[in-house]
């Protein structure tokens, strides 16, 4: 029998609360809280000029304020427990970390910016959702629909229409870079599904 805790989204609730722990600390240490990249732990920042190789990771964890952090938890959370119900908490927690990765270097080719903050990957994980759960043929079709339709209007909605009126996200381009790379996550375990359907056993 399953306990209600391997239920729960427990990859996602470990990565929201890592952020929340990680933001705690960082806020510790700041001489005005809450205050622009200045303020922000470099080490762990994307280093738009010369990035270091765990600063592709890192800078998931590092939040300007808390009006930040909030808006990157109710998208992870959302997207990730979403995403968990399809692959399983430990696949969960190493899509993340590939999506904090492929969002900071597609982010990196096209901007010289430093770079900080989880949107890019929960972006990222928000496409996955789409795509795993479109491709869930056991789930009743509403479930399957529900991602796909909450990923269209987050893009479409909340970054398209702001670009169109000359209004774009600062961030719209790390954001497309994450949903990029959750599309390419989620086609890549649907081939992969589909081969090992196919092999001999």
């Amino acid at each position: 029998m399953t306990s209600r805790w391997h239920r729960w989204p427990r990859a996602t609730a470990v990565l929201a609360l890592a952020l929340c722990a990680a933001f705690a600390l960082d806020l510790r240490t700041r001489v005005d809280p809450g205050v622009g990249p200045e303020e922000l732990p470099w080490r762990w920042v994307l280093d738009g000029a010369s990035p270091r190789p765990w600063q592709y990771v890192t800078h998931a964890f590092v939040h300007a304020d808390s009006a930040h952090l909030t808006g990157n938890l109710v998208l992870l959370v959302g997207s990730g427990a979403a995403v968990e119900r399809r692959v399983g908490a430990a696949r969960t927690a190493l899509a993340f970390l590939a999506l904090c990765v492929g969002a900071a270097a597609g982010f990196h080719l096209g901007d010289g910016r430093d770079l900080y903050g989880a949107s890019g990957a929960a972006a990222g994980m928000l496409s996955l959702a789409a795509v795993l759960w479109a491709d869930a043929r056991d789930a009743h079709p509403l479930a399957r629909a529900i991602p796909l339709v909450v990923s269209v209007a987050y893009f479409g909605i909340g970054e398209g229409l702001p670009a169109l009126t000359g209004h774009a996200s600062p961030a719209w381009r790390v954001h497309l870079c994450g949903a990029l790379a959750g599309l390419l996550l989620g086609a890549g375990v649907i081939v992969w599904r589909t081969l090992k359907a196919r092999t001999p056993r």
